[in-house]
């Protein structure tokens, strides 16, 4: 949430009050990938649980969550040159797939897929 907040302020003057809060609402709100995906899994819809899950995997090799992988911010990236109206989501997904990535490079509490291309070598 840092993140998101020193991302809006310093975007405030370019994208607006609404874009800078649609800017950090997708950068917080992105994990809801993770929660359909646990939903999907285990056919439980409790989210306490689902985010103590997520909390506690090591490994996300195993989970692709969409929202998440790189290809899919490209192409919300195409899609903004064309309707810039969606460019503060395409920025807050950005900037949590960057977070996310940090965190995996740097502190190595996971694995996760940034890639779904992967799927099509498994």
């Amino acid at each position: 949430m840092i993140v998101g907040v020193i991302a809006a302020a310093i975007l405030y003057p370019v994208f607006g009050l609404a874009g800078v809060l649609t800017i950090f609402a997708v950068s917080v709100l992105l994990d809801v990938d993770h929660y359909l995906i646990y939903i999907y899994r285990y056919r439980d819809f409790d989210l306490k649980r689902a985010y103590n899950f997520f909390r506690q995997v090591e490994d996300g090799g195993e989970f692709y969550p969409a929202l998440h992988m790189v290809e899919i911010a490209v192409l919300g990236a195409f899609i903004s040159n064309q309707y810039p109206v969606l460019l503060p989501f395409v920025i807050g997904q950005a900037l949590h797939i960057a977070q996310d990535w940090f965190e995996d490079m740097f502190l190595r509490t996971t694995r996760r897929n940034f890639f779904g291309v992967k799927l099509l070598y498994e």
